[in-house]
């Protein structure tokens, strides 16, 4: 169940050689949780925004 006060939140990170353990400790050092990760794309790609049921 999840509390009435959490936010989902939808996040892209662009970058060479990103750290998980880097990116994980900085979210929950702001009070944030990983709960799932819905996609990891690799390669030279253009960043879209894209609407979802969060926007």
């Amino acid at each position: 169940e999840i509390d009435q006060a959490t936010e989902s939140v939808k996040i892209t990170i662009v970058g060479d050689d990103l750290d998980y353990a880097k990116i994980k400790k900085v979210i929950e050092d702001l009070g944030g949780v990983i709960h799932s990760i819905d996609e990891v794309v690799a390669g030279k790609v253009i960043v879209e925004s894209v609407r979802t049921e969060q926007d």
